[in-house]
């Protein structure tokens, strides 16, 4: 192993986790028009059935049940191992906005507070969309979209989790587990391959 090839390996290393979860580590949030038009998908297919909120104590009451729930604590306590801010926000707060003209955000977070759009932001799926956010997923990645769909599977249903995993495998937007890297040996082979077949085009 020599030392140009250890340090091709470790850059390779780098370029593929930043990959695995665009938006994440202050990189920019390339995936967030396709998240969004994916979200807008699945809202049209799926938006009547999204529970819709009369008030911000009903919204409250349905995030103090998603933070009771196995799912959100399991979450929340696989997030706050790596991540300090969501260890201090077990049960972030929720607050709610007039809307000040026919345009705008549904909802938006800082991590530890929601504010949420009293026109169009007191539903199920906007709730949930944010606090996908507070667990430590500031962006629109990988980690975000597996979160929500996890979310969106528990408090609202197999169905909306379905149609939610179609809309981002049609805009090629991945959502599960992060890919492995290759290791040495196979990106040795792999980098040998590519040089190979570089000189047979020359």
């Amino acid at each position: 192993m020599s030392a140009t090839d250890l340090e091709q390996y470790n850059q390779y290393l780098k370029r593929h986790e930043l990959k695995q979860n665009r938006g994440a580590n202050g990189t920019r949030d390339s995936e967030r028009k396709k998240t969004y038009r994916s979200e807008w998908a699945y809202e049209a297919i799926m938006g009547a059935e999204i529970p819709r909120f009369n008030n911000l104590e009903e919204v409250r009451k349905f995030a103090k049940r998603v933070y009771k729930s196995k799912t959100w604590q399991n979450l929340w306590e696989e997030s706050s191992q790596s991540n300090a801010l969501v260890a201090l926000n077990p049960t972030p707060k929720i607050l709610q906005k007039k809307r000040s003209s026919g345009r705008g955000n549904c909802g938006y977070t800082n991590g530890f507070t929601i504010t949420l759009d009293e026109r169009v932001g007191l539903n199920a799926y906007v709730v949930l969309h944010e606090l996908s956010h507070c667990l430590g997923h500031m962006h629109h990645g990988r980690s975000f979209r597996k979160t929500l769909v996890t979310l969106v599977g528990q408090f609202l249903g197999k169905d909306h989790r379905k149609v939610l995993e179609e809309k981002f495998k049609e805009n090629k937007l991945a959502y599960g587990n992060p890919r492995k890297p290759m290791s040495f040996e196979q990106w040795k082979l792999s980098k040998e391959k590519l040089r190979k077949a570089r000189e047979q085009k020359v």
